[in-house]
C-alpha cells in the first residue's frame, strides 16, 4: 500500500511500500470523542442555567467545574460592580442544584451512588470530605487565573492556587521536602498568590527570597535540530535539560537582531547562580558570542548584557491581565482594572481565517523548545483568487528555500533582492508576490541548475 505523508507544510511519499493497512476495530468509534467534550460543555451550560435560575452568579468555570459564589446563609452582592440583579446562593441551594443532576448520573448506583455532581474537597476543612463544611475565599483575575484562600484578620491561607501563566517557568526555589506529595503545586506558587492577594487588599506584604530573580524556562533536547544547535556544548546529549531566559522588553543586548536571538544557557538546578549564566544565541548559526545576564536597566552593563525579566515584573503584570474573553459590568471591553462581575461577549463573526493548528503553546509544552520557536502558519487562498491587497509572511519552507539557494543566486535568476530579503526578515508581502516567488524557485530547482543563463521573471511586487 503506497502512503502519503503530511507534516505542516511539507509532503512526499515513501519510496517504500507497505503491505498492511490498519482497517477499524470493532469497537471504532471517532463520534465518541466529540460526545465527550460536547456532552461535558452541555452539563457546564445546564449548571450554569441553574444558577442562573436561582438568581446567583460564579466566580470561574472551567471545563468541569463551577464556582458558586455561595455561603452557609447567602445574602446580598450589591457591593460588587454588577451584581446588582444577582445574590450569594445558600448551601442549601447548591445542594438542590447538585442533587437535581443525580437522574443523568449513567454509571451503576451502586459503585457510583448520588449525582454527576459533586462539591470538591476543597469545600472542606482540611480538604476532607469527613470534616465539615468550610467557608471560601476566591480571587479571579481572568479566565484559568485564580485562587481560592482563606483570611484570618491578615493571615491569609491559600487552598487552591491556579498556576496558568506561572507554572511553565523554572521554580525560582525549591518547595521543601515532601510539599509536591501533598500539593498539586509548588510552594513558590503559593507564596505568589498570597503576595497578589496582599497587594490587592493593600495587607502587610510578605517578603519572597525569588523576587528578583530572573525568569527561566527548563528545555529539553527533544529533536535533532536542537541538538545541533547546541552541538558546541561538551558532553551534551539527547534530552538533556537546558535553560532558556526570559528577555524583557527592550532587554537585547546591543547590535543584535530581536527576530533572531533566542538565548539559551546550561542546565543549572542552583537558582542563585543563574545571572552567572553564559549564553549562546541558537537563533543566528552565524553569531558566535556569549552573552552574559543581568535583571537592571541602570547597569552600566546594559546594552552589553541582556535584561531578563524578574519575577517581580511578572506578579506586577500578572494581577493587571485583562479577561479579553468578556466584557466589563457597564458593557465595555476589560481593562488592567476592571472590577466586578463580567459580561458575555458576544462574537461577530469577521474575516475567515484558516491557521495551522499549532499556536504559541509554552504553558501547555512546557520543555519542548521546536513548539517555542514554531510560528503559527496561516493557510492562505490560491494565487488566482486572493485580492492584490492581501498580504501576509512567507512560509518558513520558502525562507528555508531562499537560504538554501543564497539571494545573489536567485537575483541572477530574476528575482527582486529587495522582496526576497522582506521575505527572510518575514515582513509581510502580497499574497500573488508569494507565489509568484514560490514558482520561481521551483523553476530554479528544475532549470536553473541544468540551464545555465536561464532566467525566470517574476514581479517585484511591494
Amino acid at each position: 500500500m503506497q502512503l502519503a505523508l503530511f507534516s505542516g507544510e511539507e509532503s512526499f511519499e515513501p519510496t517504500e511500500r507497505y503491505p498492511i493497512a490498519e482497517n477499524q476495530g470493532r469497537w471504532y468509534a471517532p463520534y465518541l470523542a466529540s460526545l465527550i467534550t460536547s456532552g461535558g460543555r452541555l452539563l457546564l451550560a445546564m449548571l450554569e442555567a441553574c444558577v442562573s435560575k436561582a438568581q446567583g452568579t460564579y466566580l470561574y468555570a472551567d471545563t468541569d467545574a463551577l464556582a458558586i459564589v455561595s455561603s452557609e446563609h447567602g445574602g446580598s452582592l450589591r457591593h460588587v460592580p454588577g451584581c446588582e440583579k444577582v445574590r450569594a446562593l445558600t448551601w442549601k441551594e447548591v445542594d438542590s442544584i447538585v442533587n437535581r443532576f443525580e437522574s443523568l448520573n449513567p454509571y451503576d448506583r451502586n459503585a457510583v451512588p448520588g449525582s454527576i455532581l459533586n462539591l470538591t474537597d476543597d469545600n472542606y476543612v482540611d480538604s476532607n470530605p469527613k470534616q465539615p463544611r468550610r467557608a471560601l475565599l476566591g480571587m479571579s483575575i481572568s479566565a484559568k487565573r485564580y485562587t481560592l484562600y482563606e483570611r484570618t484578620g491578615e493571615k491569609i491561607t491559600i487552598v487552591n492556587p491556579k498556576a496558568h501563566g506561572l507554572g511553565y517557568l523554572y521554580p525560582p526555589v525549591d518547595s521543601p521536602k515532601g510539599w509536591d506529595d501533598e500539593h498539586d503545586a509548588s510552594r513558590w506558587i503559593y507564596e505568589a498568590w498570597e503576595w497578589m492577594l496582599r497587594r490587592v487588599l493593600n495587607f502587610k506584604q510578605i517578603d519572597l527570597s525569588w523576587f528578583k530573580r530572573p525568569q527561566m524556562m527548563r528545555m529539553a533536547v527533544t529533536t535533532h535540530n536542537v541538538l545541533k544547535r547546541l552541538h558546541s556544548w561538551e558532553r551534551f546529549r539527547p534530552y538533556n535539560f537546558f535553560l532558556l531566559p526570559l528577555l524583557a522588553d527592550f532587554g537585547y543586548p546591543a547590535n543584535v537582531d530581536p527576530n533572531h536571538f533566542t538565548l539559551v544557557t546550561r542546565y543549572e538546578s542552583d537558582q542563585k547562580k543563574w545571572l552567572q549564566s553564559a549564553c549562546m544565541n541558537i537563533s543566528d548559526p552565524e553569531d558566535k558570542k556569549t552573552y552574559r545576564l543581568t535583571t537592571d536597566f541602570t547597569s552600566p552593563a546594559y546594552g552589553k548584557k541582556a535584561v531578563v525579566d524578574t519575577f517581580e515584573n511578572l506578579l506586577h503584570r500578572y494581577i493587571q491581565h485583562p479577561e479579553a474573553k468578556s466584557h466589563a459590568p457597564d458593557g465595555g471591553p476589560c481593562k488592567a482594572d476592571t472590577r466586578g462581575l463580567l459580561q458575555r461577549a458576544h462574537v461577530i463573526a469577521g474575516k475567515h481565517r484558516r491557521i495551522h493548528k499549532e499556536s504559541d503553546r509554552r504553558w501547555e509544552e512546557g520543555d519542548d523548545l521546536e513548539m517555542l520557536l514554531r510560528q503559527p502558519m496561516e493557510y492562505e487562498r490560491n494565487a488566482e483568487r486572493a485580492s492584490s491587497d492581501d498580504i501576509a509572511i512567507a512560509r518558513e519552507s520558502l525562507i528555508r528555500n531562499i537560504k538554501k539557494i543564497g539571494i545573489r543566486e536567485l537575483v541572477r535568476f530574476g528575482c527582486g533582492e529587495r522582496i526576497l530579503e522582506k521575505m527572510c526578515r518575514r515582513e509581510l508581502v502580497r499574497v500573488s508576490t508569494l507565489y509568484e516567488y514560490e514558482r520561481a524557485i521551483k523553476g530554479y530547482k528544475s532549470k536553473g541548475k541544468r540551464k545555465t543563463g536561464t532566467r525566470y521573471t517574476v514581479h517585484a511586487s511591494k
